[in-house]
């Protein structure tokens, strides 16, 4: 091709036109669209002529001013660069479906007029990054001067979407229209959706890249994933799928068959009754035929009718009516926020990342959708290297959506709270004046009042002097409402000021949490008179009389005044969380054990309740616990009761209440429980022989072998007492936070400089920035020398390590590194277990003694055993128990 073009020197348009067989006869760049079926088809579809038109002739480029002249070749963003394999394969197919041109890079010289653009490659969906991932053309780039900045806007079709609480609103329109019939839902995609588009012959110019490892320029011939106006072009080829599919009619859908599209998604939902969804997916893929040509159909995205249905990222269940989010979004979520809290900034990339991964939550929980627009306020002004501070009212609403994302309701939002607010089962109102708070359920016959505190009315006194200390109507207001649910809650049912912030996120929890809706109506003096019944206007300062009348009127009891502290509730959850997230998990689970225990004797924990009752209700709950179980109905160990004892008094101390598990008889009544259990089994210490076994059985020439050697625990692990989850991948959960990096790894040669060379190599430095014992991220510096043995070295190790690892990037965990095929990979846990296991057998010992633990308490004994004293070996790695002295 390349040779062609240097011989005959075409011009570009004139070439792109002769690949595509474009004639004046017919122009059509894209032979699979027929303008004419086109036309019949979709008579009455608002957007006809914009469709005319890219069938016709395609989607043209129209700039503002013209593009600059480039005296070079943009580099390309380094995720293009490190995923260059994935850039290649998605060229390479595009290439052979000719929708785009691949020349040399000298073919510049005869058409000048071409843009360079660089490439990036994204993640697409949840597979492997190594070898696949979404290519973007950043016709973005660069600011000011790009093909985005300059194309005119106004000639750019606007996007519209439905959102997607339609879905749920038509699962329940059919469950009340059919009952007792299944509702199912299936979804249905377009192959390669945007690459059905061409782009004009000339305009193909601003739609080029360029890869310098094979001095190569592409010519993007489709609308580019990444121009301005690809998702405007591709909603009109879109919209024409669901016109022509929404059209079609039968018995059971007189007024048209329901279709939801999102880009290239589209969604049907019917009830299962006779050939109602045969027919629906039959009309779908016509229209997708008719629109795009037969080759539209992604046979691989269209799911089978059900009643479980993942749809934009989103699990619909329409037999419990409900709507969920996949455990890996949720999993993916928290990990972000988590890194988030512990950062200082973010890059404009990760705050993007941070901001997609939280919109499938707003799109579950009511509340969350606030936060989401107050985090997203500053997105727009980012620069593209800018970063984004962590403001301290930043760090506050992600303790929250921390807070939310732990909440089952994830698991199953009800239909009726995804597309609207239910009629509510009774109503609270609240007001507020200078002198206190009061909260009023008619339909209940409660009342709730409090009287502000003399430091509490000299802060108002203060903020009508002109003090600005928050303490305002609308915080009182928003007080009154918190005080509410606070009371209430349980069992019964965006602002500038800081105050106000508090009470706002603690409302948004409670929403959630006791399955509230909140909403603000303002009233005027006349109209609330009236309506209300003599209740007092909100915002006013209310008539002693009218509100000792309503309490008359509704409370039987007195109300007690209390002290309510607008802080308290979200210091009590940081205190509740300030323990690392799996001894946090632990300790809520060992809270529910005792929430069930209590809740079926009848015990209500109280301030009032004597010491005596609390021990005698605790030495009640061990006796449980070792005869039956918590839920097991078997009987657990004593180690096993204080560890529940354990989690038990973390929520109470959060809370401010005692728990007395130290109390002497308790201890008394522990020890006698662990005198019956069976002595406890620990994995056995990994001795010289075995490692010396697992070194024999690698191939130290091969990557994999060297990480697993080196990073995945078996060598530095020993040395380092490092626990699996401070160096390799979990089975569970992946790599930690704290998982060592490769930064943190370093050999130094005699004098303390760093170095790689295997001869000069005299010592090995970790440096690790927390572990599952301090999660404060404290960095701690450990060095080792070499060990004399010939395999079995720390300095070796590293280095072997370091050497797998290639050109990965040095703040990825140290157990990741690049294999045989170029490709990235990691050691886990699993594969350093089954090694170990596999020496010991060859050794003739009990395989089933021995797991990734061995190595930890191999590495403590062998130093105990040489002479090490005990509080160097627990100082050397946070080891507080002494078992590697009997092993």
């Amino acid at each position: 091709m390349s040779k062609y073009i240097r011989r005959a020197r075409p011009s570009l348009q004139k070439f792109v036109e002769l690949v595509r067989c474009q004639t004046p006869g017919d122009y059509r760049p894209n032979k699979a669209i027929l303008p004419g079926l086109l036309q019949r088809t979709c008579q009455g579809y608002p957007k006809l002529d914009a469709l005319l038109r890219i069938a016709n002739e395609g989607a043209r480029i129209d700039l503002i001013r013209p593009l600059p002249k480039q005296d070079g070749f943009p580099r390309n963003h380094p995720s293009a660069v490190e995923r260059i394999n994935v850039l290649r394969r998605n060229i390479r197919k595009e290439q052979d479906l000719w929708r785009c041109l691949v020349v040399d890079a000298d073919i510049i010289t005869i058409w000048p007029e071409i843009f360079i653009s660089p490439f990036g490659v994204v993640d697409k969906g949840e597979g492997d990054p190594s070898t696949t991932g979404r290519v973007i053309h950043d016709l973005s780039s660069p600011d000011g001067e790009s093909v985005n900045h300059l194309t005119d806007r106004s000639t750019v079709t606007d996007v519209t979407f439905e959102h997607c609480s339609s879905i749920a609103r038509e699962i329940s329109k059919c469950t009340r229209q059919n009952p007792g019939a299944d509702v199912k839902v299936m979804a249905g995609d377009i192959a390669s959706a945007y690459r059905n588009a061409c782009t004009h012959s000339a305009c193909v110019f601003a739609c080029a890249g360029h890869i310098p490892e094979d001095n190569a320029i592409i010519i993007d011939l489709s609308a580019a994933f990444g121009w301005a106006g690809s998702a405007g072009t591709y909603s009109v080829l879109g919209g024409a799928v669901a016109f022509i599919h929404g059209s079609s009619t039968d018995a059971a859908h007189p007024d048209g068959y329901y279709n939801y599209h999102w880009v290239d998604d589209h969604v049907n939902v019917t009830a299962d009754i006779g050939s109602c969804c045969a027919d629906v997916e039959r009309s779908l893929r016509f229209a997708m035929a008719a629109v795009m040509g037969p080759s539209a159909v992604n046979e691989d995205k269209f799911s089978p009718w059900c009643t479980r249905q993942k749809v934009l990222g989103l699990i619909f269940d329409t037999s419990p009516a409900t709507v969920a989010m996949p455990a890996s979004k949720i999993t993916k979520a928290r990990n972000m926020i988590a890194n988030a809290l512990q950062s200082d900034k973010l890059s404009r990339s990760k705050f993007r990342s941070l901001l997609g991964s939280l919109r499938h939550v707003a799109t579950c929980i009511r509340p969350a959708r606030s936060f989401l627009q107050r985090l997203r306020e500053g997105e727009q002004r980012l620069h593209r290297y800018a970063n984004v501070r962590i403001s301290p009212p930043m760090r506050d609403d992600l303790l929250w959506w921390r807070y939310i994302l732990h909440n089952p309701l994830l698991n199953g939002v009800p239909l009726c709270y995804f597309y609207a607010l239910p009629e509510p089962d009774f109503t609270v109102f609240t007001d507020s004046s200078d002198e206190g708070i009061c909260a009023l359920v008619p339909a209940l016959r409660l009342a709730l009042t409090y009287r502000f505190s003399a430091a509490e009315i000299q802060l108002i006194r203060d903020l009508k002097r002109g003090a600005d200390n928050g303490f305002d109507i609308n915080y009182r207001e928003l007080l009154a409402c918190a005080f509410a649910v606070q009371a209430w809650g349980e069992s019964k049912m965006s602002t500038r000021n800081k105050r106000a912030q508090v009470l706002i996120r603690l409302l948004g929890v409670w929403e959630v949490q006791y399955g509230l809706r909140f909403s603000a109506i303002p009233y005027s003096r006349r109209r609330e008179h009236r309506s209300r019944r003599g209740l007092p206007t909100m915002g006013e300062p209310p008539s002693r009389t009218i509100v000792r009348r309503a309490d008359t009127r509704l409370d039987t009891q007195p109300t007690p005044v209390v002290h309510i502290q607008p802080r308290e509730h979200l210091a009590q959850y940081l205190r509740k969380h300030s323990v690392a997230e799996s001894s946090y998990k632990a300790y809520k689970r060992a809270f529910y054990c005792w929430k069930i225990w209590a809740r079926k004797r009848g015990i209500a924990w109280q301030l009032s309740v004597p010491v005596e009752e609390q021990i005698q209700w605790i030495s009640e709950f061990v006796i449980d616990g070792a005869r039956c179980g918590f839920g097991s109905n078997r009987p657990v160990r004593a180690s096993t009761i204080k560890t529940t004892l354990s989690g038990v008094l973390h929520f109470f101390t959060a809370a401010g209440l005692s728990f007395p598990v130290d109390n002497p008889q308790v201890r008394m009544l522990l020890r006698g429980v662990g005198h019956r259990d069976a002595p406890h089994s620990r994995k056995a210490p990994a001795s010289v022989a075995i490692l010396e076994r697992c070194a024999a059985s690698l191939d130290l020439h091969d990557p994999a072998d060297q990480a697993l050697w080196g990073g995945g625990v078996l060598c530095l692990a020993f040395f380092f007492l490092l626990r699996r989850s401070e160096i390799a991948e979990t089975t569970n959960t992946g790599f930690q936070w704290f998982a060592l990096k490769a930064a943190d790894i370093t050999a130094t040669n005699a004098a303390g400089f760093p170095t790689c060379d295997p001869s000069l190599a005299q010592a090995v430095c970790i440096r690790p920035c927390g572990s599952k014992t301090n999660q404060g991220g404290h960095a701690i510096t450990r060095m080792l020398s070499r060990s004399g043995h010939p395999v079995l070295c720390p300095v070796l190790g590293a280095l072997l390590l370091l050497r797998a690892r290639q050109h990965l990037s040095v703040s990825s965990p140290a157990a990741v590194f690049v294999d045989k095929l170029g490709t990235p990979n990691c050691v886990t846990a699993e594969r350093v277990a089954s090694v170990i296991k596999q020496a010991a057998r060859e050794l003739g010992e009990d395989p089933s003694r021995y797991g990734t633990r061995s190595l930890r308490a191999g590495g403590a004994t062998n130093m105990y055993r040489a002479g090490v004293d005990a509080l160097t070996i627990q100082f050397h790695d946070r080891w507080a128990s002494d078992a590697f002295k009997s092993s």
